[in-house]
């Protein structure tokens, strides 16, 4: 097909060099009656010149149309595959962090292979990130980080990837920032910056929330972190540490906070100029009671 309609663009091309200067010396007797054969001849090879520049330039533009078409339809192809094999990482994943051996505990080496590939998901996609940030949360809201007195690895395995892919956030916020506004726009129309919809979609979490509300996460680590709109309402946070997080529009409902390090966050309770979050702190916390939960 290809093939035919290229033979034809090129007969109707030839056809349109010859017949065409022809066809306009013809309406206009009184230019070829004042010029001698070979002027007349040196006219229609200027005229036929012109047409063919004229035609070069028509089915260049429409052979760049045509490969950016192309280039497009491939993208999406690609992209549903990638999207297509993601999903089933994902699920593989998940099936491993459920693998439990027969009195019901927790296969550690299944469990922490399928924590890695959510991370390297995460890491991967970011349309896909803060969805797995939601299904790790949940995970903290359901399990407990300490049992009778001993800190659950499984536990702090998800703990600690919860807060290098918040931190990767973070970091990468803050290079966008420090990156000149104008350079940016440049880079971005040279292609060199990610596009209008991939940042977008790395700015999604500051309009998302994790909620780890209820969370018995007591002496955790969260330093660093980009947590913005996060929920912590409720949850056990006693001697954490929230060293340099930002905290913009986080929710510490009914959170004892005298025990917590909010040392250079933003946002964080010390720093009530800019009253960046939204806190009601118990003014007679309760101990919460831990709960015994072992499945995911």
């Amino acid at each position: 097909m290809w093939l035919i309609t290229s033979a034809a663009f090129a007969a109707l091309g030839v056809s349109t060099i010859y017949f065409l200067p022809e066809f306009l010396l013809s309406h206009e007797p009184s230019i070829a009656g004042q010029l001698t054969p070979i002027d007349l001849f040196k006219l229609k090879h200027e005229i036929s010149r012109s047409i063919a520049q004229i035609l070069a330039g028509v089915f260049a533009l429409l052979g760049f149309y045509l490969a950016g078409r192309r280039i497009l339809s491939l993208e999406r192809q690609t992209d549903v595959q990638i999207q297509g094999q993601l999903t089933d990482r994902f699920a593989k994943a998940v099936e491993h962090l459920g693998a439990t051996n027969s009195d019901g505990t927790v296969v550690m080496e299944s469990f922490f292979g399928g924590v890695a590939a959510l991370e390297r998901i995460a890491i991967d996609s970011e349309r896909d990130r803060q969805f797995v940030l939601r299904h790790l949360a949940a995970y903290l809201r359901r399990n407990p980080l300490y049992r009778d007195a001993t800190r659950r690895p499984e536990v702090d395995a998800v703990l600690e990837t919860i807060r290098v892919l918040c931190a990767r956030q973070q970091d990468r916020q803050r290079r966008r920032l420090a990156f000149p506004n104008w350079l940016t726009k440049t880079s971005t129309w040279l292609r060199l910056a990610p596009e209008p919809r991939q940042q977008r979609e790395e700015s999604a979490p500051q309009r998302r929330e994790l909620d780890f509300s209820g969370a018995l996460l007591p002496d955790s680590t969260w330093d660093g972190c980009d947590l913005r709109n996060a929920r912590f309402s409720r949850a056990d946070l006693r001697n954490s540490s929230f060293r340099g997080c930002t905290l913009t529009g986080a929710a510490f409902d009914e959170v004892n906070l005298t025990e917590i390090d909010f040392t250079g966050a933003v946002g964080s309770p010390s720093l009530e100029a800019k009253a960046c979050i939204t806190i009601r702190a118990a003014e007679n916390p309760q101990p919460v009671m831990e709960e015994e939960n072992d499945h995911v």
